[in-house]
């Protein structure tokens, strides 16, 4: 996580990239009641399958905005318990949410997160027209936008990881995903690829991508 944000930080075309983090989802097992799985064993794994709060501690020092549905959905999921989370009758149930066990939303699950995703960029784009430059001090102001960025110094990487997978001291290939053609000038460096395909989803057919 923290080389992909120092990377998009760096990164000009040609000025700085606009960047949230955008916490979409939750596994809902982890919650989970004795009729559904084992609750000793998921809390047990809490941590390691729910990546948000390391996603939040990162974007937070490095100053990115952040937005999640999981903040205010759990809470209103599970504010009766464990049972009454997993209850088709609660309207935030995971049940209701989730197309699985897992953290796959249903229709109605990714037109919620698309109202959350929407309802933070307005809330966003308020408080910059509200900014005023003359109440800040000179320190809060985003060095990474500068022509020169200037990066925090790295919370978990080694000066060995920074050089390498940040700076750019590898061999790699940058892709164009607004360039219909742009498979022809990349796919000659995959090494290896497995069930991915390059092509457009989306109903205009101009947003390409690697898609499984």
């Amino acid at each position: 996580n923290e080389i992909l944000l120092r990377r998009l930080l760096l990164m000009r075309k040609p000025d700085p990239v606009a960047i949230v983090t955008f916490n979409a989802d939750y596994i809902g097992r982890t919650w989970a009641p004795k009729s559904i799985g084992d609750p000793e064993k998921y809390r047990k794994t809490l941590f390691r399958r729910n990546q948000e709060p390391l996603k939040f501690w990162l974007s937070s020092l490095y100053e990115i905005p952040m937005f999640s549905a999981s903040v205010w959905m759990l809470p209103l999921a599970g504010k009766k318990g464990a049972d009454w989370q997993f209850n088709k009758t609660n309207p935030y149930s995971s049940i209701n949410f989730h197309a699985d066990r897992c953290c796959h939303p249903h229709r109605e699950g990714h037109l919620i997160l698309s109202l959350v995703l929407v309802y933070c960029l307005v809330q966003e784009e308020k408080n910059l027209l509200s900014f005023h430059r003359e109440d800040t001090l000179d320190v809060e102001q985003d060095f990474t936008a500068n022509p020169d960025p200037t990066l925090r110094d790295p919370i978990y990487l080694s000066e060995d990881e920074e050089a390498l997978y940040v700076r750019h001291d590898s061999n790699s290939k940058l892709i164009d995903f607004t360039d219909p053609s742009a498979e022809k000038e990349w796919n000659k460096h995959v090494v290896q690829n497995d069930g991915w395909t390059w092509f457009a989803d989306n109903r205009e057919k101009d947003k390409f991508g690697l898609l499984a």
